[in-house]
């Protein structure tokens, strides 16, 4: 094995990182491209970012925050994802999560981007003999960081909420792992991108051999490689396989466990769709079935509240089409029933009200139909909803229905 594909494997896609300093107009710019604005344009806020003046690492951190869109109008807390080499993933990590959460496959989240400043000092959990990264092995210091500086400051400025997800990659990956064996409770769920197990004659093969020998595994951990890279496949194949047969036989009813093999992804190209896998087996029992009744549905998320550890509300677009559903099916007095509790748990949400003054219109309650509609009106142009337009719309008909009567 060349000594250029091992460096290619450890660094990843990093190579162009250089020190803290993130490049945010270069991603304006590309955005701005692919969406048709100027890259000045004040519309386009992708995130934000604070620093920490660590004690632990004696520097300056700088991490990347992306909230969910509509975080400012609401008062709910979000779960957390925290990702590391975050100059470089932590847009497409945030990109993932808008998208899955916006398709009802997992929860909005905050995603925390921790920036680099010397990765192959702080990820990898032991020295190492090459001349190159002289300060290697230490990943204790940095998860030290992480649990005794970042969280709380994050937990400080955010609306947080207490289930956690980490996510690494290359030798962020191999620091989730790790982190993952000897701190299982850190994090509630562990996504490892292309870890760099071969790591010192394979350290982390070893400690998962003595840390499961009388001991269970608890959580959640999605592990994953590219398979197209050759030599370097072959270097990272192994002892992945060796991690995994090892991991297999811990799954239970409290360890949720996968893998993937991208077969044509590099080490490099697989991040985003590792990341977007991963995030799917974190919330693996997120979407409920659509067969459910009302009381099924809540049971659901009562269910999910106590493994993720916080209220979890049934997502607005569940509890929507069932009560259309159940309207659709005539059964007029479940469908107000879900509509009512639309209400009451989205009291601020235009839709809640519309929908049930549509349910209400259909069941022939026309006086009450109006109440309602009149207030989704009157939020909607509060919240200056642009579906305001259709509320007024109904609205009209049904004082017209109303009115002819």
């Amino acid at each position: 094995m060349k000594l250029r594909s091992v460096f290619r494997v450890l660094m990843g896609n990093n190579l162009h990182i250089r020190g803290s300093a993130i490049d945010i107009r270069r991603w304006l710019v590309m955005f701005g491209l692919l969406l048709g604005f100027s890259a000045h344009s004040a519309d386009i806020k992708i995130g934000e970012s604070f620093a920490i003046d660590s004690k632990i690492m004696g520097e300056e951190r700088t991490v990347l925050v992306y909230l969910p869109k509509g975080y400012a109008a609401v008062q709910s807390r979000f779960p957390v994802l925290y990702v590391t080499d975050g100059d470089a993933h932590g847009l497409s990590a945030a990109s993932s999560v808008d998208f899955l959460s916006s398709t009802g496959s997992m929860p909005e989240m905050i995603v925390i981007g921790i920036a680099n400043t010397d990765r192959m000092r702080d990820l990898p959990p032991s020295p190492s003999t090459d001349p190159r990264w002289p300060s290697t092995g230490g990943a204790d210091r940095f998860l030290r960081f992480i649990e005794e500086e970042l969280m709380p400051a994050v937990d400080k400025r955010y609306r947080t909420a207490p289930y956690k997800v980490f996510a690494g990659h290359s030798v962020g990956g191999l620091f989730a792992i790790n982190v993952f064996l000897t701190h299982p409770n850190a994090f509630d769920a562990y996504i490892a991108a292309s870890p760099s197990l071969f790591w010192d004659d394979r350290l982390l093969i070893k400690k998962a051999e003595a840390r499961f020998v009388g001991n269970k595994a608890h959580g959640v951990l999605f592990m994953s490689m590219g398979g197209s890279d050759g030599d370097e496949e072959k270097m990272m194949r192994e002892p992945f396989d060796a991690m995994k047969h090892i991991l297999e036989k811990q799954v239970g009813p409290d360890f949720v466990f996968d893998t993937e093999i991208f077969a044509d992804e590099s080490h490099s190209s697989g991040v985003l769709r590792s990341f977007y896998r991963g995030m799917k087996k974190a919330f693996f029992d997120w979407p409920a079935s659509p067969d459910l009744s009302f009381a099924q549905v809540l049971e659901h998320y009562a269910k999910l509240s106590k493994r993720l550890h916080y209220t979890v509300m049934s997502p607005e677009g569940a509890i929507n089409r069932l009560g259309y559903t159940l309207a659709s099916q005539q059964k007029f007095g479940e469908a107000i029933e879900v509509m009512n509790w639309y209400t009451k748990n989205y009291s601020t949400s235009a839709n809640a009200y519309d929908s049930l003054a549509e349910v209400l219109e259909q069941a022939g309650k026309l006086v009450e139909a109006k109440v309602q509609s009149e207030k989704a009106v009157a939020l909607a142009l509060v919240n200056k909803s642009r579906n305001v337009g259709v509320m007024k719309a109904n609205l009209e008909r049904i004082s017209g229905r109303l009115n002819k009567q």
